[in-house]
């Protein structure tokens, strides 16, 4: 244990003591689905546009720029449209992989309408 002195060890005791009464922190109840933490918010993030757009229609077409994994890109679409309660198939355009076209199936449709 370290001394500090007469003055300086009750000038410690004081502003602890003034500042443990007064500065608890606030805790809010939240919905547990709408928390996101860890890497499990940056792959929300990543998802969102992916969802948004499989919301929006039934089949479309994502073009890779240069920094996207194409695994990667699939497999964000297969974890959206799980998310957004639909089934999609999906495919590259070529062999290249910069383009990948995907559709909603036919289940998921006729759940959906």
């Amino acid at each position: 244990m370290m001394y500090f002195g007469n003055s300086a060890s009750r000038l410690l005791r004081r502003e602890f003591a003034a500042t443990r009464g007064c500065r608890m922190p606030k805790f809010t109840k939240l919905d547990p689905a709408q928390v996101h933490v860890g890497r499990g918010r940056a792959a929300f993030e990543a998802r969102r546009q992916f969802v948004e757009a499989i919301r929006a229609g039934d089949a479309g077409r994502i073009d890779l720029e240069r920094s996207d994994r194409p695994a990667t890109v699939k497999r964000l679409l297969q974890e959206a449209a799980k998310e957004a309660g639909s089934k999609v198939r999906s495919s590259w355009e070529d062999k290249s992989q910069k383009s990948l076209l995907w559709k909603k199936t036919k289940a998921s449709r006729r759940r959906r309408g």
